[in-house]
């Protein structure tokens, strides 16, 4: 490999999500060298510490992991309008994996810092060089898919967890538990919002809700530490139930909900004191819910919307049809191997219209019912449909 045209540049993840660098942004922070480069030239990567092929002498080697990018441009100067994307993945989601440097497979570190305890984001480096001699940085491999043909499915069954790191947590069992929590156990309640790509099936199956929770300290039998966890649905409360919450360590709590329940544009759940009344004394890790999601588009990135989604649990051709965009200009990326994305050129019959909108129209095909494709796919993805990287914490 060639020398670096300029020192490089890190970029902050703080969500897995796709990412857009432009040219413009990258100029405006002054991340980009005084002379011009080509979109050949432009790289980005990962850095791994491998214990493997540390040799002792106190100068580590770090592994560069090749990230592939989609780039949008001319094909000459990176300059102009010109940008690209990148599926980049947060700490947690940032773990150990399989996979081949060239010397065969193995395994390859993830960032080390999955439970989010030491740094705020994940790091890429975007470093522009010229590639050596007969090589190229990695890209995005690209394909097409046909458009939905016969009864688009209903929906499909999404996971979707919910975890910030918000406040330090001194008193834990070992030093090995998660200390990051979402209160203070002065809190006399905490809320975790289900936010996000929210497009719940009020005819699907019923839904699951879980949290994870722990007590300050472990509870003699004389004291009670009751508390109500509550599903809020736009301004409509449920009672999930009531727990006396007696473990330092956290306890997975679950209920089952009918799917209407959830019918709403909004959700929370809710963890409230209330035996004896004050303060929680208790914590909130992470919330999930499990439930049949309808193939429309809600996330919101600006004025745009996005939608991460699946091809369900049946083999064979799946035909889908994806509602709810704001504009026909759509980007669309398969996600089933997140360090390796394909981007998806989409065809005039790929995109319908729709009343005040787009509907994105694929027919991908299954392999097994246990091995569902993944995709996210935006709006105004030549404006604002893909999120940019965060100015202020690159450098």
């Amino acid at each position: 490999r060639q020398m670096c045209i300029r020192d490089r540049v890190r970029i902050a993840v703080r969500s897995t999500r796709l990412l857009r660098v432009s040219y413009a942004r990258l100029r405006e922070r002054g991340l980009l060298p005084d002379v011009p480069i080509q979109e050949s030239e432009v790289r980005l990567y990962q850095r791994r510490y491998d214990p493997a092929v540390d040799d002792g002498s106190g100068n580590p080697p770090w592994l560069e992991i090749e990230v592939p990018i989609h780039m949008v441009g001319e094909g000459d100067a990176f300059d102009g309008d010109d940008f690209f994307v990148f599926y980049g993945l947060r700490l947690r989601d940032d773990t150990d994996y399989q996979g081949d440097l060239g010397d065969g497979p193995r395994t390859i570190p993830g960032c080390g810092d999955n439970g989010e305890w030491a740094n705020d984001a994940n790091i890429y480096w975007f470093a522009p060089a010229a590639p050596a001699a007969g090589e190229a940085w990695a890209r995005m491999a690209t394909t097409t898919l046909p458009a939905a043909v016969g009864t688009p499915l209903q929906n499909y069954r999404r996971t979707d967890h919910f975890e910030e790191q918000l406040i330090l947590r001194e008193n834990v069992a070992s030093t090995l538990n998660d200390r990051l929590y979402q209160n203070i156990h002065f809190d006399s309640s905490v809320s975790v919002n289900f936010s996000g790509q929210w497009a719940p099936d009020p005819t699907g199956a019923a839904a699951r809700i879980e949290v994870a929770a722990a007590a300050y300290a472990n509870a003699p039998p004389s004291i009670v530490r009751r508390v109500r966890f509550d599903l809020t649905v736009d301004d409509t409360p449920t009672q999930l139930g009531v727990v006396d919450l007696r473990y330092v360590n956290d306890t997975v709590y679950g209920w089952d909900v009918p799917a209407a329940t959830l019918d709403g544009a909004f959700a929370k759940v809710t963890m409230t004191k209330i035996e004896p009344v004050g303060a929680l004394f208790s914590f909130v890790n992470w919330a999930r819910v499990t439930y049949d999601a309808q193939y429309r588009a809600t996330g919101q990135s600006g004025g745009s919307r996005n939608q991460s989604f699946h091809t369900g649990d049946q083999a064979g051709p799946r035909p889908i049809e994806v509602t709810g965009f704001n504009d026909g200009n759509l980007g669309l990326v398969e996600i089933t191997d997140p360090r390796r994305p394909v981007w998806i050129a989409l065809a005039a019959e790929n995109v319908a219209a729709e009343a005040g909108g787009a509907t994105l129209s694929i027919m991908p095909t299954q392999a097994a019912a246990d091995q569902p494709r993944r995709f996210w796919a935006t709006d105004a993805f030549a404006a604002d449909g893909v999120g940019e990287f965060a100015y202020y914490e690159s450098s």
